[in-house]
């Protein structure tokens, strides 16, 4: 975990801004991780090594998944724990194989995690080019793809990033609306 976030935050170095509901303490600890950096008076291997003793304790809190990540920092705004009944302020862990991270408080989607929406964006593509598909069910196919269209935009090369000042829609702790089908 410590390896996973420290690529995050070097990322977020680079200009590679996340995005999701979890998106905006991330980018906050960061911050305070960076400030603490500032100070440093060492050696590349000590300001690595200090780097990662920085992001140690934030590592506990980031749960790596194929879609996003968890940065489990509350568990009561944990939508794949509250939609299954569990309200535990303590609670462990995420639930990350059940997440929903167009909705989650706590997810954050990087770059890494592009390739794994893009193939649902191609399908759906695919889907609305079909005539035999009804037109109630493209409708329903064109809110599903402008809602991870919106959420993935900003992850992509085309797209400029936010500049510090900008705030996403994304990251905020407001998830995205529901799409019914």
């Amino acid at each position: 975990r410590v390896e996973a976030i420290a690529r995050r935050y070097h990322q977020w170095q680079a200009g590679e801004a996340p995005t999701g509901g979890g998106s905006k303490r991330l980018l906050e600890d960061f911050r305070v991780v960076e400030s603490q950096l500032d100070d440093f008076k060492g050696t590349v291997d000590q300001a690595d090594r200090r780097l990662r003793l920085l992001l140690r304790s934030r590592a506990n809190t980031m749960h790596v998944g194929l879609l996003n990540d968890c940065h489990f920092t509350d568990p009561l705004q944990s939508r794949c724990l509250s939609k299954r009944g569990i309200v535990d302020a303590d609670a462990p862990a995420p639930m990350i194989s059940v997440c929903e991270p167009s909705k989650c408080a706590n997810a954050v989607i990087t770059r890494e995690h592009l390739p794994q929406w893009e193939l649902p964006m191609a399908q759906i593509e695919d889907l609305l080019g079909d005539r035999k598909v009804p037109a109630f069910e493209r409708e329903r196919l064109r809110r599903e793809r402008d809602r991870i269209q919106s959420l993935i935009a900003p992850l992509r090369e085309d797209h400029p990033q936010p500049q510090e000042t900008d705030t996403p829609l994304q990251a905020s702790n407001t998830p995205l609306p529901e799409t019914t089908p």
